[in-house]
């Protein structure tokens, strides 16, 4: 009986905690619109920044993008606050769409033509 009693306190303060969290976010819709430009943001900044590839290499354009995506997931996870979550999952986004395009190009520099799967 006591067990029952400290599961649903602690699921009664845990809600509690979340409540007041998403009341800090002052329009939760706003909030919602804004995570979207941004990822949509990542995707167009991509293909800028992806052609750097040719440049300086593909092992170290994803090690820069898993970098840049580290540090956004260490920032949002340190730092639970709404602006810095935000720009945490910019961060993440920017890295994920810089690493896939590097990622396809090193794999198909690496394998020959002859051995590539048709289709």
């Amino acid at each position: 009986m006591k067990i029952g009693k400290a599961l649903f306190t602690g699921s009664f303060f845990y809600r509690n905690d979340l409540a007041r969290r998403i009341l800090l976010v002052p329009n939760l819709g706003n909030a919602l619109i804004s995570r979207l430009a941004l990822n949509q943001a990542t995707g167009v900044l991509s293909v800028v920044i992806t052609p750097i590839g040719d440049a300086i290499g593909y092992r170290r354009l994803m090690l820069a993008a898993l970098t840049i995506s580290a540090v956004g997931m260490l920032a949002g996870g340190a730092f639970p606050f709404y602006g810095v979550v935000l720009v945490a999952l910019f961060l993440v986004g920017l890295g994920k769409s810089i690493f896939d395009p590097a990622l396809q190009a090193y794999i198909g520099k690496q394998v020959p033509f002859e051995r590539r799967e048709p289709g």
